[in-house]
């Protein structure tokens, strides 16, 4: 008799990286458009979450910066930058 709980677990496994990706790019549409549309808060949201997920991307830290920056909170923007 197969063992189906270890199929699924391997199934699983092999669409964790899928996830992730879709995940990331979701996260990335919303940090480019939400700033077309003044929304800064939400431009925060998703930079954090962005971070959360890749601290190493400096990339992300920076565009945190500007939004803080457009948010007023200029003290706050110089130390993502």
């Amino acid at each position: 008799m197969p063992d189906y709980g270890d199929c699924v677990s391997r199934y699983l496994d092999s669409k964790i990286g899928d996830m992730a990706a879709l995940h990331t790019s979701a996260i990335n549409a919303q940090v480019e458009l939400q700033p077309e549309m003044n929304d800064w808060d939400g431009a925060l949201e998703s930079l954090n979450a962005f971070i959360a997920f890749d601290p190493d991307d400096n990339r992300h830290w920076a565009k945190r910066g500007q939004v803080l920056e457009e948010l007023g909170r200029p003290d706050d923007a110089l130390t993502n930058y």
